[in-house]
């Protein structure tokens, strides 16, 4: 599907999505394929532990590999563990996020770091430390 069809897809009130999720490549990361989902697949227990705008920690137990789909916007910045060790975030649907899990109990966290809050924290502190420098070259200078 191409980014269109997937976010038609998604928005569909009748869709009832079915299948492999179509997780989306980007920058230099290409998913791996999925498996279809056979009839009878158990559904893995999913529960949310903490749900923040910058932060959501999930605890999954996954009777077989799959992922976990988070109806939240993907957006630079975002980034997700496993289990504390960094993983991929895909788009999932062009627009949601989601992480691959293998079989049994897991613990997902996903953070958002702004690109452009860290740019701004960036250039507050090279400001911040330019008025220091100014401020102290001020009081060195002689009295007249």
């Amino acid at each position: 599907d191409t980014p269109d069809q997937a976010l038609a897809a998604l928005l569909d009130p009748m869709a009832t999505p079915t299948g492999p999720a179509p997780l989306e490549p980007f920058d230099d990361h290409v998913p791996t394929t999925q498996p279809p989902l056979l009839p009878g697949t158990p559904t893995p227990q999913v529960t949310f532990v903490e749900d923040l705008p910058e932060s959501v920690v999930l605890t999954v137990n996954a009777p077989t590999a799959g992922v976990v789909i988070l109806a939240d916007n993907w957006m630079p910045g975002w980034t997700a563990t496993l289990d504390s060790q960094p993983t991929t975030l895909w788009p999932a649907w062009h627009t949601l996020r989601a992480v691959e899990v293998p079989p049994g109990p897991h613990q997902i966290t996903m953070t958002y770091d702004s690109p452009a809050f860290s740019l701004g924290r960036w250039i507050s502190a090279a400001a911040l430390a330019l008025l220091a420098l100014l401020g102290l070259t001020t009081l060195r200078q002689p009295k007249t």
